[in-house]
């Protein structure tokens, strides 16, 4: 047990705690939430001597943040207590505890739980959770990755004695009534903060079970009734209080809160990486089920149907199988960023084969999510979830496919000396209807459309620099495979120097930068456009710019200008963190002080349209052009 424990890697979050309060945190899109009493004014706690507690957002990595702790939420933080929390899956609904008086006339604070969902703009006006009941304690909301069981803390008639661990499940669109996790787990002193792992392990914090001082971190495994309390002993727990325990779906990295001592202040948050695991956790088990591949045409089994699983684990899984490329839209025009599935035979070697029912057994870990992948020539590629989150046994997992409608055509556009030409241009004409269809390549110069059947159609491929060119394609006598693979030739044009649209003076804008509400700090996965440009500026050394960012009309003037100047410096720090100079970016901040469209003070305009306003100008105030022709000149046409 202790060789695990010296493997632990613990440290202070310093850069986001204060020398007040700072408990309880819970994950939250590239960071964490947690309760703090660091506001500076406002009404205090007489029992502390602290301001309420508000909810607040750190972006926090396992080496430290990436900007300064803020405000979570304008309408969820309030004169009273905002203290510990948690989100659903989706991350769109938080759950969270709030102090209200007993009765006016007195002094007397209880604990509450209140819900709340997420708008594009804030997150609404927070309602008091239906099983809330009498002048009794309510708090510290766990959600089940689930979304069926919420587990809390609660000093309610008929417990074990101080605060006890209560769960309470969605049943017939309402909560059920509180049910006390028993005996084993509760004592006749207070047990708080719990937290349910995706392995469904509960971590929870006691004073009453035997520990070392304080308040000590626990856990136990709610779905073996055999299972005893384990106490995470060295280095979780201290003589003082440690609380606030939550770990990643991997099991391996999280955060915690403890007031001992060497910290800032009162209660400091931790993280942690236990390269090891936590071999007390939940011991896992399998479930061995059956895929069937069905025809939806027939009903009837696929055989000969490769598939591919995946764990779903986030970004990595996002990276592994999927790419974005940019399509013009038909009707507006408009360039945009869409995800598509890489090529199959790149992402992973096809192991599984259905036999001649369509079928293949495969065996799933539990309380695991995943994606599979089916393939095969004359149906569409067909991506299906599966879940075995709350499933104890085997079953039969039926994944419908359709017949493939299209043709699928892939290609590659390329430099006369077999290099990739990155971005190109490839417009599809269909003379079936005569509609056009303008897509991006990649920036390996690949691409993927599939062609209607029975049609004729004209490919063209084109790139500054380089002559046009147009590939006759059919799909009116298809026989076989519906898939082809079309390479496209460009030849540089000759006697003229490629020139890119990167030069100085040029300006892009950036449309797809997402921040919440009254946020600045960037989310992981919200800003590829970002990833673009540091790309582009590591190829270009020479290259400067002028960073200029806008808000919609929505709110005080003031207010926008602010959050405009912290979003363009938060878009610097972003691009510093890829590996460009603080010195090559200069960062603006107008507010709402130009609107492109009719949305400005007080006009009522949709959510689409207000987005249109809010945006990231990139100005290029300098560029080597020797450097451009140079790179171009290397690479046969960039």
């Amino acid at each position: 047990m202790e060789d695990w424990r010296r493997d632990i890697v613990l440290m202070n979050l310093s850069q986001v705690n204060s020398e007040k309060d700072d408990y309880a945190p819970a994950f939250y899109q590239n960071g964490i939430v947690y309760a703090s009493s660091r506001r500076k004014n406002g009404p205090i706690d007489k029992s502390t001597g602290d301001t309420y507690h508000d909810l607040y957002y750190a972006p926090v990595r396992s080496h430290g943040t990436r900007a300064k702790p803020q405000s979570f939420s304008y309408n969820l933080n309030s004169q009273t207590h905002e203290g510990p929390l948690s989100f659903n899956a989706a991350q769109n609904t938080i759950y969270f505890s709030r102090s209200e008086r007993v009765r006016k006339s007195d002094d007397k604070i209880q604990m509450r739980i209140y819900e709340s969902k997420k708008t594009n703009i804030d997150w609404e006006e927070a309602y008091e959770m239906s099983f809330n009941n009498g002048d009794f304690t309510y708090m510290h909301p766990s959600m089940s990755p689930a979304g069926d069981r919420l587990y809390f803390a609660s000093n309610m008639p008929g417990g074990f004695g101080g605060m006890d661990l209560y769960m309470v499940e969605w049943i017939d669109n309402r909560w059920s009534r509180p049910v006390n996790l028993g005996g084993s787990i509760n004592t006749t002193e207070d047990e708080a903060f719990p937290f349910i792992h995706d392995s469904g392990v509960l971590f929870f914090a006691s004073n009453g079970h035997q520990g070392m001082g304080g308040y000590d971190l626990f856990l136990t495994n709610l779905s073996d009734p055999d299972e005893k309390v384990v106490n995470l002993g060295l280095p979780f727990n201290s003589f003082d209080d440690d609380t606030g325990f939550i770990l990643d779906p991997a099991g391996i990295q999280g955060y915690f809160s403890s007031n001992r001592a060497g910290g800032m202040g009162k209660d400091d948050i931790y993280s942690f990486q236990a390269k090891a695991g936590i071999p007390t956790m939940a011991k896992s088990f399998v479930l061995k089920s059956t895929v069937q591949v069905v025809n939806t045409s027939n009903n009837g089994a696929i055989p000969l149907a490769a598939v591919r699983i995946f764990e779903k684990n986030g970004e990595s899984l996002e990276e592994n199988i999927y790419e974005h490329r940019y399509e013009i839209d038909d009707n507006t025009g408009e360039r945009t960023l869409k995800k598509v599935l890489k090529d199959l035979e790149s992402i992973q070697k096809v192991e599984r084969i259905t036999n001649r029912r369509g079928e293949v057994v495969e065996s799933f870990q539990a309380e695991k999510d995943y994606l599979i992948l089916i393939s095969k020539d004359g149906f569409e590629t067909t991506e299906f979830l599966y879940s075995t989150r709350g499933k104890i046994n085997p079953e039969r997992i039926e994944i419908p496919v359709n017949p493939q409608s299209c043709f699928d055509l892939s290609g590659q556009v390329l430099t006369i000396a077999n290099e990739p030409i990155p971005f190109a241009n490839v417009l599809i004409r269909n003379a079936c209807d005569g509609s056009e269809r303008s897509i991006t390549a990649n920036r390996d110069g690949e691409f993927l459309y599939c062609l209607e059947m029975g049609c004729y159609f004209e490919v063209v491929a084109d790139k500054a620099g380089f002559d046009h060119k147009t590939t006759a394609v059919s799909t009116e006598q298809i026989r076989g495979s519906r898939s082809m693979n079309l390479p496209i030739v460009l030849q540089q044009q000759s006697g003229n120097i490629l020139t890119t649209p990167l030069r100085t003076g040029t300006t892009i804008i950036l449309s797809n930068i997402y921040y919440d509400f009254n946020a600045y700090s960037i989310k992981d996965g919200a800003a590829k456009e970002l990833d673009e440009l540091a790309r582009v500026m590591r190829q270009y050394p020479s290259m400067e710019i002028e960073l200029i960012a806008y808000t919609d009309a929505r709110g005080e003037a003031y207010y926008n200008l602010e959050l405009s100047q912290k979003r363009a410096q938060s878009a610097k720090e972003y691009l510093a963190a890829q590996g460009v100079k603080h010195y090559r970016i200069k960062s603006f901040g107008f507010g709402e002080a130009r609107i492109r469209n009719h949305c400005t003070d007080g006009v009522d305009c949709s959510e689409e349209e207000h987005a249109y306003n809010r945006r990231t100008e990139v100005k290029v105030i300098r560029i080597n052009n020797d450097e451009i022709e140079f790179e171009q000149n290397e690479k046969g046409g960039y």
